[in-house]
């Protein structure tokens, strides 16, 4: 387990962390009329909520994004002017010119710009310039010329045709329709039905009764269905009325949004090249400084590995002791606590260092270059904004011009429908009074212009499902445009306008963040580390290495306490009374003595003195001063314990000498342990803790060298830079008012003129089915005609 540990470790002080997210504000200036809407008509708005249920977005919901990618390609290369756009070289000072970061002209492998050219920038026939690439077109040179086709080819297989054929059907239908009427016209009024005596084919066109139509079913049943689809008539005309005044409020916002995104974006682009030309006037000195607090911190990686080589090198030497002792677990805490809250440290100090280094200090005059190169860009993007306006002026003006034609155009067939429904009904209410006879012929008027007005909504219902179908097909493209607009602008504009529509920071858009992260990741590095104590910190790590050492200084206390027990047993065979420390033990000739000699004749007859004889060792001085005959039992468990504490005493010296707590005497540490290092583990610690602590006292007070002042600007510039409000404007102007409430408001134009041509034939039928059943009460009157025919009147005299 603690192997594994150790070596995680070492893996973990190798590691590089990465870089952030750029995440920075978004300025009020310009959020703050996100939320504006045209409001004059927002009266309608709870009953436009009640209708908000798209099906010809279930409908085309099928279609893949490869659908619409094709598309948009497919109209890239119809709008593109190949003979202009073919061109690929020009003037090296042309705003066209494709260069690199140093501003010198990209050369393409298969490059024919003579001196003086330079490839151009990617447009809709050439794509972007690569140096020593060959030059590609935007798609194979065929497919320019197959564009038109594709788009609005006379067969189905192109977009128009795949389009127009549910439109095309509708036509159709409502023109067989029309022409059914038509001839059903001709059979009843101009036909057999009143010239001719009427046969079996006129039976279902005459307007002569066949029957008496008495009973209530007969009449009752095909007048209810005629107010039922008067009432369609009513309830399509209102939400036709709906549609095209969410059609307006549509149109209306989305201009309203466009137009305060264009301002917002122009204000936005200008304000933001401030920051840059501060921070070209104050990079050269920040490296500077970063200079004087990077150097010779080369040991906070350095120092960190040894560290961890001691913790391995340590536990190599003495594991069976921190065993024996009871301390691996110490031990383990220890180097716990090293991982967890040291080396963290030396990571965050580590990595701002690099950036000081290599982000700042390295790329000084790589930064200044691509500060240059941004400025030249935001001023070729503001420039541009000034014609979109233009142009959104220009569309504004002559939408809301033709606005109450819209409404008089779509309101007329409506409301004619409805005259001619309530005349009808009039008609049908008054059947049976002889002096409205002429209002009940009004009748047949109503089924005669419900047919015309039927077929006509018809097919202007079929071509605005067409008009849905382009609208819908408009937003699904629109989103696959604002996912790159290179094929449009050209690369030299595209990352701002990528940027703008993707909720891309305008810095990470031009490259400008690769250039000038260092701000980034010292800002957090600097939230990472002012706040850490990193005494206390380590003291996590010397707290166990202490307790380690209480325990290592105790492992020969018990061997010793076993042996004085032993050396003072004080018998009267074995009259033994002697008690050793440990320092006396190592030198036991030095105990202090009544006597010179001992109180005891040894084995060899005679008493024997305490003095140090020769150079014999401890071992051997214990064993000749306890050698009493009759204590030889006594005399083998004196020199067995001894042995016994030497060796743990060994342990313990060589452990401590390792460890550095307490230093037993010059030989800190052990020779064997100068192979991981020349100092203890304590003391590494020690002097990792106060050159660490310096370190990060020098990176915190960044703040106050022109590294800080240089920061500051950088923050200022990226925050500036961010254009998350043009993604929320363009929400609103075209996904929430184009594509959201102004299809919604075409889509219901063309259900209501489906339901107005579908109630108009209802009311048709039952008006020509109605003028007959109701003139059944004029039987008697109809038999009396008869006999007035007889006396020389005809049928049209009659009728």
């Amino acid at each position: 387990m603690l192997n594994r540990a150790l070596s995680s470790l070492v893996l973990f002080l190798c590691f590089q962390s990465g870089n952030g997210n750029l995440d920075c504000p978004v300025s009020i200036e310009f959020s703050n009329t996100i939320n504006s809407t045209y409001n004059t008509e927002g009266r309608y708005d709870e009953y436009l909520n009640a209708f908000n249920d798209s099906l010809i977005e279930r409908i085309r919901s099928k279609k893949t994004e490869a659908f619409y990618q094709n598309i948009v390609n497919n109209v890239v290369m119809f709008l593109c002017d190949v003979e202009t756009a073919s061109e690929r070289c020009v003037p090296s000072d042309s705003p066209l010119a494709a260069k690199n970061d140093m501003g010198d002209c990209i050369v393409a492998a298969d490059s024919l710009c003579p001196q003086g050219l330079c490839e151009r920038t990617s447009n809709c026939y050439w794509s972007t310039a690569e140096d020593m690439e060959n030059r590609t077109t935007r798609f194979p040179a065929a497919d320019y010329t197959n564009a038109q086709e594709v788009l609005y080819g006379l067969d189905r297989d192109s977009y128009a045709g795949s389009i127009l054929v549910p439109g095309a059907i509708g036509v159709i239908v409502s023109m067989v329709l029309l022409l059914f009427w038509s001839i059903f016209f001709v059979i009843r009024y101009m036909c057999c039905c009143l010239w001719s005596s009427c046969g079996t084919l006129c039976f279902l066109c005459s307007p002569i009764p066949k029957n008496r139509y008495k009973t209530c079913s007969d009449k009752l049943i095909p007048i209810l269905l005629y107010v039922i689809a008067l009432v369609g008539v009513t309830v399509a005309a209102s939400v036709a009325f709906l549609g095209n005044e969410e059609l307006s409020i549509g149109v209306s916002n989305a201009f309203l949004h466009a137009d305060g995104l264009v301002d917002d974006l122009r204000s936005f682009l200008d304000r933001s090249r401030i920051p840059l030309t501060n921070i070209n006037g104050i990079i050269g000195y920040a490296a500077l400084d970063a200079k004087l607090i990077f150097d010779g911190t080369e040991y906070v990686t350095q120092d960190a590995l040894n560290i961890a080589s001691s913790f391995l090198g340590f536990y190599a030497l003495h594991s069976k002791g921190l065993n024996e002792s009871n301390a691996l677990s110490g031990f383990e805490s220890a180097l716990t606590e090293f991982e967890s809250k040291v080396h963290p440290i030396s990571i965050d100090v580590q990595s701002m260092l690099d950036t000081l280094e290599l982000d700042l200090y390295d790329q000084a005059d790589t930064i200044e270059g691509g500060i240059d190169g941004a400025i030249s860009q935001l001023d070729s993007f503001s420039n541009q904004t000034t014609g979109w306006q233009d142009t959104l002026y220009q569309y504004e003006g002559e939408e809301y011009g033709f606005r109450p034609t819209r409404r008089v155009i779509v309101m007329s067939i409506f409301l004619a429908s409805f005259l001619f429904g309530v005349l009808g009904l009039v008609a049908i209410l008054l059947s049976k009074s002889r002096s409205c006879s002429t209002l009940f012929s009004m009748l047949k008027l109503t089924g005669f212009f419900s047919v015309l007005l039927g077929s006509l909504a018809l097919i202007l219902a079929s071509v605005l499902l067409v008009a849905s179908f382009v609208l819908y097909d408009s937003c699904q493209m629109l989103n696959v445009v604002t996912k790159d607009f290179e094929p449009f602008v050209g690369d030299k504009v595209a990352p701002g306008a990528n940027a703008v529509f993707n909720d891309t920071n305008l810095a990470v858009a031009f490259n400008v963040t690769d250039k000038i992260n260092f701000q980034e990741e010292l800002d957090e590095g600097l939230s990472q580390i002012e706040n850490i104590n990193i005494t206390s910190s380590f003291e996590l790590v010397f707290d166990p290495l202490r307790d380690i050492q209480g325990v290592i200084s105790s492992m020969s206390d018990t061997a010793l306490a076993i042996l004085n027990q032993a050396t003072s047993s004080n018998s009267i065979s074995c009259p033994f009374d002697d008690v050793y420390t440990k320092e006396t033990l190592l030198e036991p000739w030095e105990l202090h003595r009544t006597d010179d000699f001992t109180p005891y004749i040894i084995r060899d007859g005679n008493v024997t003195s305490y003095d140090r004889i020769g150079s014999e060792d401890s071992g051997t001085y214990l064993s000749r001063i306890y050698d009493k005959a009759g204590c030889e039992a006594l005399q083998a468990a004196i020199v067995e314990g001894h042995a016994a504490f030497m060796s743990l005493y060994d342990k313990e010296h060589r452990m401590t000498a390792d460890l550095g707590v307490i230093c037993p005497d010059a030989t800190c540490p052990t020779n064997e342990f100068t192979t991981y290092s020349n100092q203890t583990l304590v003391a590494q610690l020690e002097s990792y803790k106060t050159k660490i602590s310096y370190t990060k006292d020098s990176l915190v007070a960044l703040a106050s060298t022109s590294v800080g002042e240089a920061m500051h600007e950088i923050e200022d510039f990226l925050c500036n830079m961010n254009v998350s409000f043009v993604e929320r404007r363009y929400d609103e102007a075209v996904k929430h008012n184009i594509c959201g409430k102004s299809f919604l408001g075409i889509e219901k134009l063309m259900w209501s003129l489906w339901a107005l041509g579908i109630s108009l034939e209802l009311i048709a039928i039952l008006s020509h089915v109605l003028s007959v059943r109701l003139s059944g009460s004029r039987r008697e009157k109809y038999e009396q005609d008869l006999e007035d025919q007889e006396n020389g009147l005809t049928r049209a005299d009659i009728y």
